[in-house]
Parts: structure tokens; C-alpha cells; sequence
């Protein structure tokens, strides 16, 4: 960082992940426990991910595992400036891990991805494409659930991005899915475009009764 290197090199060449050794000792423990990867997410967080991680990756890129499987899995994230500082600092003050995650909201995107994202959605870039470029990820209950309130009480669009990261829950991500909803599209190719890993309580409940009508 000290010697102007920018940011999106360092987050490619030496995946600076959030997690102490302890963390990642942790989550080793899991995987080889054989402990389910829910509950691994619950325990230590893996908003980030340690050499291990990207190893079980690659192995299951290599076996022809989808991403859809692998997106599941491993939850790809990565963290903004801002949060690692705060992360850093909370681990040098020894508050745990667990705190660490409640606090800092990992929410998976740095600010040349949220730039990139920006800039695609500007020039028209398709929602598929913008999906593989910056890997909309999706947020935990809590966020989802204060989205929904801010919805529900009329707080405009622009309040609600600052307030609840909707990083990855646009308006237009939304539309797009009403409408494939609406023409009968299939699921596979809704998820492919829209990845409804980040759609509101509404959208779920939709695309559960497309599901059981063997759409």
C-alpha cells in the first residue's frame, strides 16, 4: 500500500482476506469436522477467504462443480477499505470475532467493485454480465429486513443504499426479475440473469410459487 501499488492489485495478488490465524485455524477445524458449511458461516463468519479456502475452490472448479454450487459454498466476498481498518483495529483491541463480524458488516465489496458496478450499470452492461464482473452478492436477514422497512415506510431509494449497503438489491435488478417472472422465463435462466441471491422477502415468495407451479 506504501508504495502506491493500487488497491485492486493487492486485492488480486495477495487476497487480503479480514480473518486472524485463529479464524482461519477455526475454519479448518470445521471443514475437516466435516461441520456443515452453514454452520461454519455461522461460527466464523467466512466473508473472506484464507488460501485454504481458495484451494477448495479451485479443486471444485476443477471438477466441473458449477459456480452456482461454488457460489453457494464459499460466498466469494471482499472487503472495503474502510472495514479493514475497523477490523484491524478491533482485532488489536482483542474483541471477538464474532463482534468483529456483527460490527464491521463485511459486506463483500471494495470500492473498485462498487465503481465497476456503477460504471457497468451506466453503459447499459447487462445484469448477467454485471453479475460475473462484480459478484452481487446477497445480505444477511437483519439487513433484508430493515431494507423491507425502509420500503414499507416510503424512504426514498438513495436512503436506503447508504443505510442497508444494497450493493446487490437495485431497483432495476428487481424489475428485471418481475418481468422474467411475469413472461414465464425458467428458473435457471431467471437465477443465471438476476441471481436472486440478493431479491427482497417479495421476490423469494414469488419465485417459491413459480417453483411449485413447475415453472
Amino acid at each position: 500500500m506504501n508504495t502506491g501499488t493500487s488497491q485492486h492489485t493487492i486485492g488480486r495478488n495477495v487476497h487480503l482476506t479480514a480473518f486472524h490465524e485463529d479464524s482461519k485455524r477455526r475454519i479448518r477445524t470445521l471443514i475437516n469436522t466435516g461441520t456443515t458449511q452453514h454452520t461454519i458461516e455461522r461460527n466464523v463468519h467466512l466473508t473472506a477467504f484464507h488460501e485454504e479456502s481458495i484451494r477448495i475452490i479451485r479443486t471444485l472448479m476443477n471438477t466441473g462443480t458449477s459456480q452456482h454450487t461454488i457460489g453457494r459454498d464459499v460466498h466469494f466476498t471482499a472487503c472495503h477499505e474502510e472495514s479493514r481498518r475497523t477490523l484491524r483495529t478491533l482485532m488489536n483491541t482483542g474483541t471477538s470475532q464474532h463482534t468483529i463480524g456483527r460490527n464491521v458488516h463485511l459486506t463483500a465489496f471494495h470500492e473498485e467493485s462498487r465503481r465497476r458496478l456503477r460504471t457497468l450499470m451506466n453503459t447499459g452492461t447487462s445484469q448477467h454480465t454485471i453479475g460475473r464482473n462484480v459478484h452481487l452478492t446477497a445480505f444477511q436477514e437483519e439487513s433484508k429486513r430493515r431494507i423491507l422497512t425502509l420500503m414499507n415506510t416510503g424512504t426514498s431509494q438513495h436512503t436506503i443504499k447508504p443505510n442497508v449497503h444494497l450493493t446487490a438489491c437495485h431497483d432495476e435488478s428487481k424489475r428485471r426479475l418481475r418481468t422474467l417472472m411475469n413472461t414465464g422465463t425458467s428458473q435457471r435462466t431467471i437465477e443465471r440473469n438476476v441471481h436472486l441471491t440478493e431479491c427482497d422477502e417479495e421476490s423469494k415468495r414469488r419465485l417459491r410459487t413459480l417453483i411449485n407451479i413447475g415453472t
